[in-house]
């Protein structure tokens, strides 16, 4: 077992902030109910011909009501690359998302991804049960109040696991999910061949969001 763990650490690197993604709060400050009760990452852009006013929601005893507008181009988000803004969702309930406004004290309305999408809105939402994707990508770190995390050989193995550090400079890939844990790896793109790595928790021992995920076609 030691073996394992000293050539699993022999092929992690060190980690740094991901490359072309600015984050727009303090992750430290993020509210902990709202770190435990995300339930997908959304990725938002405009287009030439979109509005930033959407239509908002309520619910209702009969589903969901008009509730207002919002200019969701005027919000904060928590991450962005360029045009695309990246805010956590607190709840999904069919083409309808509670997106966080403020994650700082859990603020949040609710939107249809549908009426975005038809309105010209880029929109990609990211399931926390279901995180695999071919342009996904994942930042270890800036929810991780550490310098080192561990990455284990499997889910919930806790022995052996190896240590990533920050300091590098690509991000991780995500090649399989099991539970509340994902498989990753280096980024192919940027490290060739990619170097496997092992099994990290998507939330932490407290129940929070631990990991920040990222389209890297969106960098």
């Amino acid at each position: 077992m030691r073996l394992l763990a000293l050539l699993l650490s022999l092929s992690i690197p060190a980690w740094a902030d991901a490359p072309g993604e600015s984050y727009q709060v303090v992750a430290s400050a993020v509210s902990e109910s709202v770190l435990r009760e995300a339930k997908a990452i959304l990725t938002l852009a405009p287009t030439r011909s979109t509005t930033s006013v959407v239509g908002t929601y309520r619910r209702a005893y009969s589903g969901f009501a008009p509730l207002g507008a919002m200019d969701i181009g005027g919000l904060t988000p928590i991450s962005g690359s360029g045009v695309h803004k990246r805010f956590l969702v607190s709840e999904l309930d069919g083409p309808k998302a509670r997106l966080v406004t403020n994650p700082y004290s859990g603020g949040g309305v609710w939107v249809d991804l549908d009426e975005l999408r038809n309105s010209s809105w880029s929109v990609s939402a990211v399931p926390l049960d279901a995180v695999s994707s071919a342009t996904l990508r994942l930042d270890p770190f800036f929810l991780w109040g550490g310098q080192s995390r561990p990455v284990c050989p499997a889910p919930g193995m806790m022995e052996a696991c190896a240590s990533l550090r920050r300091g590098a400079t690509s991000l991780l890939r995500v090649v399989e999910q099991r539970g509340d844990y994902i498989k990753v790896v280096g980024d192919s793109d940027r490290e060739a061949p990619a170097v496997p790595l092992g099994w990290l928790p998507i939330h932490d021992a407290a129940g929070k969001l631990s990991v920040w995920f990222i389209h890297v076609d969106d960098c």
